[in-house]
């Protein structure tokens, strides 16, 4: 069975934006949360667990690092209703249930202190160089941003608008089955793309391995985004659960 990858955090114009509130509130019977600095092994801790539970058939969705692609943020297991993530910056997670459901597991205690004190002062320089390098890329996120927003501005007329809320009303009479539902259904948010030090990156694979069907909006300046909000209302309004 193929595990799926995707991200809950992602490097945007208004700096990190996380969604990893959401392994919490006791959706999951297991949860560790590891602690510690770079190269204390987290990475490589969730990828081992992950590739055991793998062999036992089990299903496995992984939380890429949306900084480093190559690295892990979390797995989660759900047949075992478990999950592991990094709780350290950027993305800092604290427990909402401490023992009940979420553990701290602190992998810093793995460091080879003797080795690393003849390196202090390199690290100590790369990790001051490295904050800086994230500064910069938000600046520039920020500006792309607002000269995008002046664009998409520009090109959304009343008009346009009208035809994008019709075309996701044939989407959804043709797609969605219309049903009578108690209650409107939920909305899982989920970041299928990331803005990574290797460039933009995005999982398709994880859509495709879900998905039957797949509707590829061709949108150069961001005017998808009001058809979207409207397949969604219309999908929650008649039951459906959502990852958006």
């Amino acid at each position: 069975m193929q595990p799926l990858h995707f991200f809950l955090g992602a490097n945007s114009e208004e700096g990190f934006s996380s969604l990893y509130e959401q392994l919490l509130g006791g959706r999951f019977d297991d949860l560790l949360i590891l602690k510690g600095g770079a190269g204390s092994g987290k990475s490589t801790f969730m990828r081992r667990v992950g590739a055991a539970v793998e062999r036992t058939g089990e299903r496995v969705v992984y939380i890429n690092c949306s900084g480093d692609p190559d690295s892990l943020d979390g797995a989660i297991f759900l047949d075992r209703r478990a999950a592991i993530v990094d709780g350290t910056a950027p993305h800092v997670v604290e427990p909402k249930y401490p023992g009940a459901v979420e553990r701290y597991v602190n992998v810093g205690d793995a460091y080879d202190k003797a080795a690393l004190w003849p390196l202090r002062s390199k690290i100590m320089s790369c990790m001051s160089g490295y904050q800086g390098c994230y500064q910069r890329a938000y600046r520039c996120l920020g500006a792309s941003a607002e000269i995008f927003e002046d664009q998409r501005s520009a090109l959304l007329t009343s008009s346009l608008s009208d035809k994008l809320v019709k075309r996701a009303h044939g989407i959804l009479l043709r797609e969605i089955p219309k049903r009578k539902a108690a209650a409107p259904g939920s909305i899982k948010q989920r970041f299928l793309g990331a803005v990574t030090h290797k460039g933009v990156l995005n999982l398709y694979d994880t859509a495709a391995a879900q998905c039957e069907r797949i509707y590829e909006l061709s949108d150069s300046y961001g005017l998808a985004h009001e058809m979207l909000i409207h397949l969604l209302a219309g999908i929650t309004a008649n039951g459906y659960d959502v990852v958006a």
